[in-house]
């Protein structure tokens, strides 16, 4: 998004809690080069986050954040913490905030309801410009909450135009990662957390031993337990790569024939999210297979742009891949859903939508 700004013009800086350790500008730049593969154009600042004893995360940034918004000599304040929507709305400055769950502390209810009070005053505050969500269903949900809704946006996250606006045929990705060129090739990439249900994939698995099942992500404790598992059921189909690099992920999508956009009604956010693999799936033109959450379905419609199966029935969930398997590329689905993304879902779109409704 702060590139995305840079493009329109826009003078930006970026302001992040310190590290544990400290970082040089050169370490803070490859460190933006290895999560979106460039480096920044635009200035990073740190502010100290204090923890004693490791603990109070949510509050450790608060006098640096504050430090750095009294200091800063801006026109606006971009923030998506609760904490320091109230520290800049305090402190009087025009300020968008961008909210991407409706909870506010995942653990204790009581600091939940804290944070919303305070995000609910902040909102109602002369300062506030923009309060952006990343879907339309979470917008339902925070004006419903009281927040005027003259001031919302709804914004779904995005995809990096540049990664992907050149298309890597789906041999040529293969032949770069070492993957047979015949073979049917399912991905998911993605956290391996319990409530992403990487049990379907297993039962897919099973129920398709000709597709070779690749899986990226992790963390990788969940990947030695999920290995430990598909080995103890004599599976033989799937294969785990852990985290990978940037371009790693991009040539992966590109060498499947179907990506599974899967989840779980675990997921605490599941009916307000807006999953960033999604719009990475969608833009690199192969045929997606996924569970019809809302917000999902805010994006993707089954049949269209992708197959989308009920989360509760496994055997439609096995209908849809069975369908995405007997299209062949170059498939109207998946080239529907590249153009839909690199349309109206990419960081410059998004940008450009938020510069121009405070300009309105």
């Amino acid at each position: 998004m702060c590139e995305a700004f840079r493009n329109l013009g826009v003078e930006i800086t970026l302001a992040v809690p310190e590290s544990k350790q400290p970082m040089s500008e050169s370490a803070m730049s490859n460190c933006v080069q290895s999560k979106i593969g460039r480096g920044n154009q635009y200035p990073i600042i740190t502010f100290p986050k204090f923890m004693p004893g490791g603990r109070l995360n949510s509050l450790g940034g608060y006098w640096g954040a504050r430090k750095v918004m009294r200091q800063a000599d801006a026109d606006i304040c971009f923030v998506r913490s609760a904490q320091f929507y109230n520290i800049a709305t305090g402190l009087g400055l025009p300020t968008i905030f961008e909210s991407h769950n409706y909870l506010l502390h995942n653990h204790y209810k009581f600091l939940d309801g804290f944070w919303r009070n305070r995000l609910l005053k902040a909102s109602r505050s002369k300062t506030t410009r923009l309060f952006v969500s990343i879907s339309q269903a979470l917008t339902n949900y925070w004006v419903e909450q009281g927040v005027r809704s003259t001031i919302c946006l709804s914004l779904h996250d995005g995809v990096d135009l540049e990664a992907f606006k050149v298309e890597v045929s789906q041999r040529e990705a293969r032949e770069r990662l070492g993957l047979d060129k015949d073979k049917k090739i399912a991905v998911y990439a993605g956290s391996l957390y319990a409530d992403r249900g990487i049990e379907n994939i297993f039962s897919l698995a099973r129920r398709f031993p000709e597709v070779l099942f690749l899986i990226l992500g992790g963390p990788d404790d969940r990947r030695t337990y999920l290995e430990k598992a598909m080995r103890g059921d004599g599976i033989k189909n799937v294969k785990f790569k852990g985290w990978v690099e940037k371009e790693t992920v991009r040539l992966t999508l590109f060498a499947a024939d179907i990506l599974l956009l899967l989840f779980t009604n675990r997921v605490p956010t599941i009916n307000y999210c807006s999953p960033l693999k999604m719009f990475e799936y969608m833009a690199s033109g192969r045929v997606i297979v996924g569970h019809a959450f809302p917000t999902i379905k805010e994006v993707l419609t089954d049949g269209d742009t992708a197959f989308l199966a009920d989360p509760a029935s496994f055997d439609q969930l096995c209908l849809k891949v069975s369908q995405a398997l007997c299209e062949e590329y170059p498939t109207e689905m998946a080239e529907r859903a590249r153009t839909l993304a690199l349309r109206e879902y990419t960081w410059q779109s998004r940008a450009t939508a938020i510069y121009r409704k405070l300009n309105n």
